[in-house]
């Protein structure tokens, strides 16, 4: 039985009655109207042009991207969307194979660690927060679930049109309070009416690992190894040649990934109904053993003109994942870390490793055993939507849409604990989670003519509702890997949340000179809180057209738009719709948190936009600020030297940025024509109000992201050390390194979240059939915690602990991390340029008529194929913090994430 089921029958009925009433008043509408006018009105080319989902607002700056005008790979919504967008941010959660991504615009979201509104031809999708934060203590990273794949990724980038992102005022103005982080607007392909036509492609490629990982000093043989720096200065043992070794590097675990993908595409018709069907399955196998994901979507599309006013489009897409990976989670037990750190393995350089006695870099145990270590998952995303649009007379249309999108995810956790634990076991954990989103909108809009202006007045009301259902279970193994008892309960947590949104919009424009826009939104949640009234506004002027532009300007325009946001933390619904019941009662939440209460901010944005004559040149130029009007709710756990104690606070934050993006044709002949576009974007942030001392966000010891008033959010706070060779032994021992006192104040500053990021693409086509394409990111202002390099020092098994020749500062920084009193010297630059894409598509006419085929094109593509940083970890963009108030995982070492792979494909496509 689907996942879904059990959660929209109900829905299903009633929304179903809805949609055929509107669809009968909708119809009534028409034939009153073609009794008054029986001109035939010429059939739009695409269904969709007719309903899909624009932002009318051009006063906002609002990001477009066409996945036809790039090179013909096999990208995810994650891939398409990174380093294209001045201020949107997508951060990898790990290496591993179908492991989720962060999206995040202009840091907005950073807070609670929510992602934007994503909606699809007018249905909107089920978010991250939604269907991977139903328990109220961890939104994102439920038990180590990290690694979970992001339901973006499901919707397939073959099918995509364009897509439209919006990451200001225009957002939550028009879309309410999941949109408060930005929109996210997707459209597909239109079906077409007419003779079959065919696409298929087929595509392979590998992946394999980037990082160079550092060699450890522990457990190696008598002649191989040396006693640490501290003990041979105390005379503990007489130090020998240092040599390095580490598991990772003889007999490594990262061979080489795999990825094989299929699709076909067929759409047609019959008269004037036109048809598109769909369908795709793929593998990709990560660089460890059990790191894998396989993959299978089917999707349909159809468009039935009953008349010419009056159309109705139906889609419907179903998704199934399979997704392993390696034990990354809580567990202090890792993958990464048993080669690092160097812990009991029975290998050295003079006695290989085994396979019987050693786990390729595992923590010690057969392979067969360890790969019965990690997380699998099981997930179904479903969509499905209809839209009636009806012309009702020249001047009036009305559009009704309904929409459902769900999400079921079985999945299983097992990792070994260490004998230090309280079961000492091998400890396994069920999740299953249900998600549904519904959503029904009817909208109204009329037009007419005064004078010389162009009225538009769009009222819409929407209804959504939000149901959400999880069941967490632990238990321990017996020896024969069968669940042996469950010792704790994680809980039950179910969330049912419905919203009632009313928008009206007023907009005038003069031609192309002028457009003025204002309106207001209205949201009623039916948990008992109370409404939100938020209102918007922007403004467009063109200072310049051809008709009276300087030499070499060919256009300017001027932009503003303003607005106020309202919304619900989901987790306050949660907190107040979640019925739980572990067999340990914690309790649910403080008694002395205050009233749930709506999150409210100001949003002011600002820009120009040109077009220069020469290369055809666009420039774009946007300032924002967003300003908290009412305060977050924040709890947390103040850091040392305080008393480390819950506290229950509220901040206030003030985000100030700046956008540049361009784009031109450098050279446009018949033969070459050469592309480029860029984007920089600067970002600020303060916290402006915050009454309690600082409140830990994660870290490690002596270096911990912190909430303090005036600093950024997440600023690292970090406690200092000096340090002396004071027998000038041309050593560093514990006791030459000094810490400031329990009580005396850490600084605090450095940035944890990137400031500055940029992005760069060159597309260069000759002769119309081999086409090149480079994409560059950028991304810095910040610094990232190498927790590699620290935990190594904290094992006792690094350079700086070890090898008496090693600078003194070094020494200095992994005494202070051995000992556990500070990693601070260990934070270090973030700054990163990746090359994230290079390209290469070729189309021949000749081999296609060979092969009876419309049109026949290979490309042939590589990613992350160069990284070049001053940071000297695994990976500075999976080592960066995660968006979220809450801690890190727990562990020591639970930091060390598989890094960013390396990835070669090549893909054949053939249209018929």
């Amino acid at each position: 039985m689907p996942l879904h089921r059990p959660f929209v029958g109900s829905s299903r009925i009633a929304f179903t009655r809805a949609i055929v009433a509107l669809a009968i008043w909708n119809l009534a509408v028409v034939r009153a109207s073609a009794a008054q006018d029986s001109s035939v009105v010429p059939l739009p080319d695409s269904s969709r042009s007719s309903r899909r989902v624009l932002v009318e607002s051009s006063g906002a700056d609002v990001a477009v991207i066409f996945p036809d005008s790039l090179p013909d790979l096999p990208r995810t919504m994650s891939e398409l969307l990174a380093a294209r967008v001045p201020g949107l941010f997508v951060q990898r959660s790990t290496g591993a194979a179908g492991a989720s991504s962060w999206i995040s615009m202009r840091d907005a979201g950073a807070v609670q660690g929510f992602e934007p509104l994503v909606i699809v031809d007018g249905g909107r999708r089920v978010s991250t927060s939604l269907s991977y934060g139903l328990l109220d203590s961890e939104p994102i990273k439920l038990l180590g679930e990290r690694l979970g794949p992001s339901p973006i990724d499901d919707i397939s980038v073959d099918e995509i049109e364009r897509v439209e992102i919006l990451r200001g005022p225009a957002a939550a103005a028009r879309y309410g309070r999941d949109a408060r982080y930005g929109v996210i607007l997707v459209t597909t392909r239109p079906p077409t009416a007419g003779r079959l036509r065919f696409r298929a492609s087929v595509t392979g490629g590998f992946a394999d690992e980037q990082a160079r990982f550092p060699a450890n000093f522990a457990h190696l043989t008598t002649g191989g190894s040396t006693c640490p720096n501290a003990a041979a200065a105390a005379g503990y043992c007489t130090q020998v040649g240092t040599s390095s070794y580490t598991v990772l590097r003889d007999r490594s675990p990262f061979s080489t990934g795999a990825r094989r993908e299929a699709r076909l595409d067929a759409s047609g018709g019959l008269g004037r109904v036109a048809l598109a069907l769909g369908a795709s399955h793929g593998r990709a196998e990560g660089v460890l053993p059990m790191d894998g994901t396989d993959h299978t979507t089917v999707t349909a599309r159809m468009f039935v003109p009953f008349t010419a006013r009056v159309r109705l489009s139906l889609s419907a897409q179903t998704s199934l994942r399979g997704v392993t990976q390696p034990a990354q989670g809580s567990s202090t037990i890792e993958v990464i870390s048993g080669g690092i750190l160097g812990w009991p393995i029975d290998c050295s350089p003079s006695t290989p490793c085994a396979t019987s006695t050693t786990s390729h870099g595992y923590w010690a145990g057969t392979p067969d055993f360890l790969a019965t270590l990690g997380t699998r998952h099981r997930l179904q995303h479903f969509s499905e939507g209809a839209v009636l649009d009806v012309d009702a007379t020249s001047w009036l249309s009305a559009q009704s849409s309904i929409s459902f999108d769900g999400m079921g995810d079985r999945g299983t956790r097992v990792d070994e604990f260490p004998p230090t634990d309280l079961y000492g076991a091998v400890i396994g954990r069920d999740i299953v989670r249900h998600a549904v989103r519904s959503t029904f909108e009817e909208l109204l809009r009329a037009r007419w003519v005064v004078a010389a202006l162009q009225a538009t007045t769009t009222f819409a009301v929407r209804a959504d509702r939000d149901r959400s259902h999880e069941t967490t279970a632990a238990y321990t193994y017996d020896s024969n890997f069968r669940p042996d008892r469950i010792y704790m309960s994680w809980g039950i947590s179910s969330t049912v949340d419905r919203r009632t949104t009313i928008r009206l919009e007023q907009r005038v424009n003069a031609g192309d000179l002028l457009s003025v826009s204002a309106g207001a939104l209205w949201a009623r949640t039916a948990v008992g809180l109370r409404p939100t009234l938020d209102g918007f506004a922007d403004a467009s002027v063109r200072l310049v057209d051809s008709s009276n532009a300087p030499r070499g300007l060919r256009s300017l325009r001027v932009r503003t738009a303003a607005g106020q946001v309202s919304g619900y933390d989901p987790r306050a619904m949660s907190r107040l719709g979640s019925i739980s019941s572990p067999i340990y009662p914690f309790p649910q939440q403080p008694p002395d948190v205050p009233p749930v209460r709506p999150q409210r901010a100001l949003e002011l944005e600002a820009g120009i936009d040109a077009e220069l004559a020469p290369a055809r040149l666009h420039l774009s130029v946007t300032t924002y600020r967003r300003i908290d009007a009412e305060p977050y709710l924040v709890a947390g756990v103040a850091p040392q030297p305080s008393t480390g104690y819950a506290v229950v606070a509220d901040m206030r934050r003030r985000l100030t940025g700046l956008e540049f993006s361009g784009g031109a044709t450098l050279v446009n002949g018949e033969r070459v024509r050469w592309t480029t576009q860029g984007h920089l974007a600067l970002a600020n942030d303060r916290v402006t109000h915050w009454t309690r001392p600082p409140l830990m966000m994660g870290g490690s010891a002596g270096a911990q992201r912190a909430m303090a008033e005036g600093k950024s959010f997440g600023s690292w706070r970090t406690r200092p050390s000096t340090w002396t060779d004071l027998n000038s032994n041309g050593m560093i021992d514990i006791g030459e390194v000094s810490y400031p006192g329990d009580f005396e104040p850490w600084p605090m500053g450095a940035h944890a979240r990137p400031t500055t990021t940029a992005g760069f693409q060159n597309s260069i086509t000759v002769m119309r059939a081999l086409t090149v394409g480079a994409q560059l990111d950028y991304v810095g202002g910040h610094k990232v915690l190498n927790l590699a390099d620290a935990a190594q020092c904290l094992a006792e098994s690094c350079t700086a602990v070890n090898d008496a020749g090693a600078p003194l500062a070094e020494q200095a920084r992994g005494v202070s991390a051995f000992t556990g009193q500070s990693v601070a010297g260990y934070l270090q630059s973030g700054a990163t340029l990746r090359l994230r894409e290079l390209s290469v598509s070729i189309g021949s006419a000749r081999l296609a008529s060979l092969a009876h085929a419309s049109s026949l094109s290979v490309t042939i593509a590589a990613r992350n194929l160069a990284t070049w940083s001053r940071y000297h970890g695994l990976d500075p963009e999976i080592d960066l913090p995660s968006p979220g108030l809450l801690p890190d995982e727990p562990g020591q070492f639970s930091a060390l994430y598989l890094p960013t792979t390396r990835q070669l494909t090549a893909r054949l496509t053939l249209a018929y």
